[in-house]
């Protein structure tokens, strides 16, 4: 499946290197256009774009004047013999591995990766979005040998001694280009991929001066892997709001929102200056424009770049005692548990966990499945499964404790699945309402898990990977406060890892003592994420009691009972319930309290809030309203 783009490639394609055959809007500029000729194959510090159409061996002389015989028999003509064609390997995505090379891909992007398989080298190995090959409208990721590169292409040195510079200093100053001029760069950044790193940025190459256009500009990502041994360009058409539709001629543009094209001049030099002016104005806007801006949004391919992994098979590294020896890295790169827990990999109140699973067993549980069935705690080894969950008890024997992130264990050769979690634990036991020999478990905290599988073959040597968590894997939501006489508390969170409607559960979650306020005990539940909250029933067991909320507000009786009649809480809203005690908690100051709920949420979009999914529109039968 190709990356979508509006538009259609127009003019001539050269390597990505040399960027865009610049386009002329006016028959003077056409005219004094001169076309460069193509480099040599291989002689650009990119992938190269190409075609995959077969080709066919031209005819001998003989064939097209056969020499007269006595035989009056003709002589035939040889068979024509095609060129053999690139062998492609289809790979479907979201997870993407080859030859030691895997990356993940967001299914915005694309549902599966061709390469060509035909070498046995790594050199030119090539990741294209289409089964066309590499060209401006699919994109691709290419990895080169550094020594390689440096010795067969032109500039190949420069190119390589340039990018380390910049990495080490983290400069923007320069960006990777070969036989051609950078007419626009923006959103200039360093990125890390998994042992490596490198620069990205939106830009726009080519050897005349074209107007800022669509078809021209284009995402490029380089990087170099820590140990120096490979060079990394992936580099994808990009479009953003206020760019021309085409290249090549203004009048033609279709995109009604692009920036006012000014009337050039006859005189060449002058008409050039018009067309930098106008491209950096280009440039100041695209700096300006959110990651949600550009078609893809910007933050999908700075992940799939952040997901790469280069351990080539052609020179594993061995590891004692046979088998293979299996590393995992948890890379939490948000920043809400941050701020909420102070999240650090080292900090106490942080726990890490990898749930590696054998394919003999991988059917019978996924992933958030074997996650959500678990009672954890900051404690290494303390590891349970939760009330009404006990047919996943089995999987407790594949998830293991990674302290600060880190996994390291050797296993027999074969298929892996491989999953990853964390909790976060109140900065206090006294913040969780817990005594001092309780068990901080994650419905009273927070954290995050990996909702899918990583596959991995593991082999002879260190097999490593790294599994980033973003703030949308959060397992949580929504927040619970409780009323303390005065204020409200933060206490927990509820349905956590309950992503989705087809995962909808009922769970039970110890908030520990409780203030008894007038006779009642009153909780707030708020939704604090990009996502919305499904709430089919929910309701308070008081020392062995079930209490339902009161049903004046309207609220608590659209959850008194599971009828699929959800109550519905957005991001930024929240509801307020009481729940009125038996008389016989008259005198209590406080007691001891489990929440009840069933339901589900659905994460929403970074760029797209608004946008329901299926499970959004399925669910929504009730409402929701603003926390004042």
């Amino acid at each position: 499946m190709r990356i979508p783009r509006p538009g259609t490639i127009v003019g001539i394609l050269l390597l990505l290197g040399l960027g865009v055959l610049a386009c002329r809007p006016t028959s003077s500029l056409t005219e004094a256009m001169t076309p460069s000729p193509l480099p040599p194959g291989g002689e650009t510090p990119t992938a190269q774009w190409t075609t995959r159409t077969p080709t066919t061996r031209p005819l001998p002389k003989s064939a097209l004047s056969p020499t007269p015989t006595t035989d009056p028999t003709p002589t035939p003509l040889p068979t024509l013999t095609p060129e053999p064609t690139p062998t492609l390997l289809a790979l479907k995505g979201p997870n993407v591995s080859y030859n030691g090379i895997s990356f993940v891909m967001d299914p915005v992007l694309a549902d599966e990766v061709f390469v060509d398989t035909g070498s046995d080298s790594l050199l030119d190995v090539q990741f294209s979005f289409s089964p066309e090959g590499c060209y401006r409208g699919a994109g691709c990721v290419t990895i080169y040998p550094v020594e390689s590169y440096r010795e067969g292409v032109v500039f190949g040195p420069d190119v390589i001694d340039n990018l380390r510079a910049a990495i080490e200093t983290e400069s923007n100053d320069t960006f990777p280009v070969v036989m051609a001029q950078i007419f626009l760069r923006a959103k200039t950044c360093h990125l890390r991929f998994q042992h490596g790193a490198g620069m990205r940025a939106i830009v726009m190459k080519g050897q005349d001066t074209v107007y800022a256009n669509n078809e021209s500009v284009v995402y490029e990502f380089h990087g170099l892997t820590d140990d120096g041994r490979y060079y990394v360009v992936a580099t994808f058409p990009i479009d953003a709001p206020m760019l021309l539709s085409g290249c090549c001629d203004p009048a033609e543009n279709t995109n009604e929102a692009a920036m006012p094209v000014p009337e050039l001049p006859d005189d060449d030099a002058e008409a050039g200056a018009v067309m930098r002016r106008y491209n950096r104005e280009a440039q100041r806007q695209l700096d300006g424009l959110d990651d949600c801006g550009f078609t893809p949004n910007l933050a999908l391919l700075d992940a799939l770049v952040g997901s790469l992994l280069i351990t080539p098979s052609a020179d594993p590294r061995p590891a004692a005692g046979g088998g293979g020896l299996l590393e995992v890295e948890i890379d939490y790169r948000g920043t809400w548990y941050r701020e909420t827990f102070s999240y650090t990999r080292q900090a106490e109140n942080i726990a890490h966990f990898v749930l590696v699973m054998p394919e003999s067993q991988v059917d019978r549980a996924t992933a958030d499945q074997v996650f959500s069935s678990i009672d954890f705690s900051t404690v290494p080894g303390s590891l349970s499964t939760r009330e009404g969950r006990e047919e996943f008890a089995w999987a407790l024997a594949y998830v293991n404790d990674a302290p600060e992130g880190y996994f390291r264990r050797q296993l027999e050769p074969g298929t892996y699945y491989v999953a990853a979690a964390f909790v976060a634990a109140p900065i206090s036991r006294e913040e969780a309402g817990q005594q001092d020999s309780g068990t901080l478990y994650a419905g009273m905290t927070g954290g995050g898990a990996s909702t899918d599988y990583w596959k991995i073959e593991i082999g002879p040597g260190e097999n490593a990977i790294t599994l980033s968590l973003t703030d949308r894997d959060g397992w949580a939501c929504p927040w619970l406060y409780v009323l303390d006489g005065n204020s409200y508390e933060k206490r927990t969170e509820i349905l956590r890892n309950v992503r989705g409607k087809s995962n909808e559960q009922t769970e039970t979650t110890p908030i520990g003592l409780v203030e008894i306020v007038d006779g009642s005990i009153t909780l707030i539940v708020a939704e604090e994420k990009n996502e919305i909250t499904f709430i089919n029933e929910l309701y308070v067991i008081v020392e062995d009691i079930a209490v339902h909320a009161e049903a004046t507000s309207g609220v608590g009786a659209l959850v008194a009972t599971r009828d699929e009649d959800y109550l519905v809480i957005g991001g930024g809203e929240s509801h307020e319930f009481r729940f009125r005690l038996p008389d016989s908690f008259i005198g209590r100051e406080r007691a001891a309290v489990s929440v009840v709920v069933s339901g589900f949420y659905v994460p929403l979009g970074r760029c797209n809030p608004s946008v329901e999914s299926d499970d959004v529109a399925r669910g929504k039968k009730g409402g929701g309203h603003m926390r004042d």
